[in-house]
């Protein structure tokens, strides 16, 4: 796995940077790995949604890029719904324990608060409190939250790791309700000009969220295969009413792909292949949208289940740390902005 440095290691990488506290000095190190990072606060260990479990493992969603380890041997933290998730497409490995949202558990000499973060169903923050310093890790967060997921919490903290992934100014979504809608009346266009509209959406996560937008309209709503299992999964195991749906494979489907009216969810990597067949199936033309954050600057629709600037900026006003560390995306800008607006102490990690 290759490792990124990250300067002066935290606070404590210096001595006139240890963080000071009842008991003395506090050395403590943060480490950006390829994915995720981990936290060492006198020596006690936390891997955040690492590749590899070592020591207190803690996996915040279930998104590929922070679940890895949950496929592998050793030890691992997380909540049911994300264990679920990640079931439902791979193979768990290994000891995994689960802990609902707002659950704490003690381990050592830290205690560790699982909160919401908005981001995906079951996504978490971990609040860290090791006594006498605390440090908050967002994971993927989105201050608003979204159709299966609260806002996220907001905990007071010394030490705040917070995702940048839209961490530049040039990020300001619309309003959520204003895009639902916007998406809502294109499929709906779309179908009255005899054409089939394609949403591409992520499979864990936009694919719940836009099938249970979808079902409250008078449309049938087909989604791809993959993403049933998923739907059906969650809705199995929560009680999720996402609506109702078929699954492309359905043979009901099929008949209604061949000449009715319909709008297809699929996985954004399968969109045009999808348009291809559906066409060849039914013989006529099929249109083709992508669901998410990075088509604010596209043609599809920027509804994310990350926070964009303004909403982080709030997030960490609200909390006031007395340091963050900017992580994802748009770490260094990030870190610049919280410095020249808020006025806190702020660093990006590569």
């Amino acid at each position: 796995m290759a490792e990124k440095s990250v300067p002066g290691e935290g606070l404590g990488g210096h001595p006139e940077d240890a963080e000071r506290s009842r008991d003395g000095r506090h050395w403590y190190s943060i480490r950006r790995l390829r994915y995720g990072l981990t936290v060492s606060v006198n020596g006690e260990e936390i891997s955040l949604d690492t590749r590899k479990p070592k020591g207190i493992t803690l996996v915040s969603h279930a998104h590929f890029d922070h679940s890895l380890s949950l496929g592998e041997r050793g030890e691992k933290y997380t909540t049911p719904g994300t264990l679920s998730y990640f079931s439902a497409l791979r193979e768990p490995y290994g000891e995994i324990k689960t802990l609902k949202i707002g659950s704490k558990i003690k381990m050592d000499d830290v205690e560790i608060g699982f909160l919401e973060s908005g981001h995906i169903f079951h996504s978490s923050q971990f609040l860290m409190d090791f006594g006498d310093i605390s440090i908050l890790y967002t994971g993927d967060l989105n201050p608003k939250g979204g159709l299966l997921a609260e806002p996220a919490e907001r905990e007071e903290c010394d030490i705040l790791i917070i995702d940048s992934t839209y961490g530049s100014p040039k990020y300001v979504f619309p309003e959520r309700e204003e895009t639902e809608e916007e998406i809502r009346n294109w499929v709906e266009e779309e179908v009255r000009r005899g054409k089939i509209p394609v949403l591409g959406v992520y499979t864990i996560g936009k694919a719940q969220e836009i099938t249970k937008l979808l079902c409250e309209t008078q449309l049938t709503v087909i989604v791809h295969p993959r993403i049933n299992k998923v739907n059906s999964k969650l809705e199995e195991e929560f009680s999720l009413n996402l609506g109702d749906y078929l699954s492309s494979g359905n043979i009901e489907a099929i008949k209604i792909i061949e000449d009715g009216e319909f709008v297809l969810l699929v996985p954004p990597n399968l969109g045009h292949r999808a348009i291809r067949k559906l066409e060849e199936m039914s013989g006529r033309k099929a249109s083709y949208r992508r669901v998410s954050g990075w088509e604010i600057f596209g043609e599809g629709f920027p509804l994310s289940d990350h926070g964009d600037f303004p909403s982080l900026m709030e997030f960490v006003s609200d909390i006031s740390p007395r340091l963050v560390y900017t992580v994802f995306g748009h770490s260094q800008r990030f870190a610049k902005e919280i410095k020249r607006t808020l006025g806190i102490e702020a660093r990006g990690l590569p």
